[in-house]
């Protein structure tokens, strides 16, 4: 069985993910009727989109995931909200991921074990985010901070298959989520 959107995903803890989610779609409540909100289940930060991925390289994945440990990636998250899509298109809200050395080096590490392996995947830029739903015709938000600036960690990293309400095809779990003490709990 082949899969025909497949990414591989960092994970987050689900009760923290809830609690800033809330937090949100009271911020943007002028927004309402603009912005389909993800299940805060699947919140999650798009590592590398596969495309069409057979079942034997999801099972070569597993093996890759779970010798590159995720450790003490931090992913800082700014504070603003930024909306993103294909062609222009603004079709998905998101929270920015500011691009740290770890996760640079983690991403590169990925891709060229992926290519030792002969799992393809697309190669390309895009900025680090956390999607939190779909928009239809919303042009622009206002630029400003939408919650107090925090650093976490990713509790695990999994490979999806893009099909709504889809459970992972491959999840590897690493700690809990972090929040540091100098940042917004």
């Amino acid at each position: 069985m082949a899969h025909w959107a497949t990414y591989i995903g960092f994970g987050f803890n689900r009760d923290e993910s809830e609690s800033l989610l809330l937090k949100l779609r009271n911020e943007l409540v002028q927004y309402d009727d603009n912005i389909a909100w993800h299940n805060p289940e699947y919140m999650h930060m798009t590592l590398q989109f596969l495309g069409w991925t057979k079942n034997s390289d999801v099972n070569r994945l597993k093996g890759i995931l779970e010798k590159e440990k995720i450790g003490n990636i931090n992913l800082k998250l700014n504070g603003k909200l930024v909306l993103l899509g294909f062609d222009s298109k603004k079709e998905y809200i998101a929270m920015k991921v500011e691009p740290t050395e770890e996760l640079v080096i983690y991403r590169e590490r990925l891709g060229v074990r992926m290519e030792e392996q002969g799992i393809p995947f697309k190669k390309q830029d895009f900025i680090s985010h956390i999607s939190l739903g779909r928009v239809h015709n919303l042009n622009e938000i206002e630029d400003k901070q939408y919650f107090i600036p925090r650093i976490i960690q990713p509790n695990g990293v999994n490979v999806y298959e893009s099909i709504p309400e889809s459970s992972s095809l491959v999840s590897i779990k690493s700690r809990d989520l972090l929040l540091k003490d100098d940042f917004e709990r």
